[in-house]
């Protein structure tokens, strides 16, 4: 019996990251329209942190594991 493939575990975190990035956006957008119960504050950084979640992060993790051989 083989091994996982390397490449596919890596594939499923980033598209977990960018799952949970898309969350936190639609959460934060949630309560800024006042669907869910939170602070204007507190969605907008649910906002940003989602953005930055989707965008961002995955750039970095993709860039850390290229450098490793």
């Amino acid at each position: 019996m083989q091994g996982r493939d390397p490449a596919i575990v890596k594939f499923i975190l980033l598209n977990v990251i960018r799952i949970a990035g898309l969350l936190s956006v639609l959460a934060g957008i949630a309560g800024l329209g006042d669907r869910l119960p939170m602070p204007d504050w507190l969605a907008a950084a649910a906002v940003l942190l989602g953005v930055g979640l989707f965008f961002i992060v995955p750039m970095f993790v993709a860039r850390r594991w290229k450098g490793r051989t």
